[in-house]
């Protein structure tokens, strides 16, 4: 197994055109796992209606996680030849204008409690996207990898966490993401309302570390619902 990263696809449907956006993004979603060397899968999720009192309106209401194995150079390589081809069923302006898709790579290892089997156990994920604050790099990522655990072991439903940051190969053209850091924390849970009410108490009681200058203000979070199961590349035989 190669170099581990995420492309992060972030998008909104045109309005009125929601349910063809989503028959369309179903089908896309397989052809560019099954067209592109290095998708090794893809999952699909959709902004949950109940979201945190506090939290800040969404960017996107649709985020796609793929799961990409290999050189991150050679994966755009192979994008731009599936793009080129045709390959792909064209959208026909399904898709707001502001759609984004960046790489982004693990920050150390991901955080999960032992009796959680990984993302594919999640209902929810919480996207937090966000930049260091004026203290810098290195104090923004000592803070992030206290809070990650304190979040993770202080709220219920949130199972594990994995940060990652922006790669610096991104493909050709794309619009420049205004952050260099995503925060993905997989919940599970049949109550969103109960894990904000115990986010809430966790906060009441000081579970968390302050963030005094760590995070910068402009940082962004809501939780997203699964939509659909996880498609993963099909595995080709081994000849000989």
């Amino acid at each position: 197994m190669g170099e581990q990263h995420l492309f992060i696809a972030q998008s909104s449907p045109a309005p009125g055109r929601e349910d063809e956006y989503n028959r369309w993004y179903d089908v896309h979603l397989r052809e560019v796992v099954e067209s592109i060397d290095g998708f090794a899968a893809g999952q699909r999720y959709r902004l949950s209606d109940l979201q945190r009192e506090d939290s800040r309106p969404a960017p996107w209401r649709y985020v796609t996680l793929y799961e990409l194995e290999g050189d991150v150079d050679e994966i755009h390589e192979s994008n731009r030849r599936v793009r080129e081809s045709g390959v792909y069923t064209p959208y026909e302006g399904l898709i707001g204008d502001d759609h984004v898709g960046h790489v982004f790579t693990p920050v150390g290892e991901p955080y999960r409690k032992s009796d959680f089997g990984g993302r594919t156990e999640a209902t929810h994920v919480l996207i937090v996207r966000s930049n260091p604050g004026p203290l810098g790099d290195d104090a923004y990522n000592a803070w992030y990898d206290n809070h990650i655990h304190e979040v993770v072991d202080s709220i219920d439903g949130y199972m594990g966490a994995q940060r990652y940051e922006l790669n610096p190969s991104q493909r050709p053209g794309m619009t420049p993401s205004r952050w260099r850091y995503v925060n993905v924390y997989e919940v599970r849970t049949g109550d969103l309302a109960a894990v904000y009410r115990s986010n809430l108490a966790a906060r009441e009681r000081g579970a968390f570390t302050p963030n005094r200058g760590e995070l910068a203000d402009d940082y962004s979070g809501q939780m997203y619902e699964r939509v659909g199961g996880r498609f993963a590349a099909p595995l080709v035989a081994a000849v000989g």
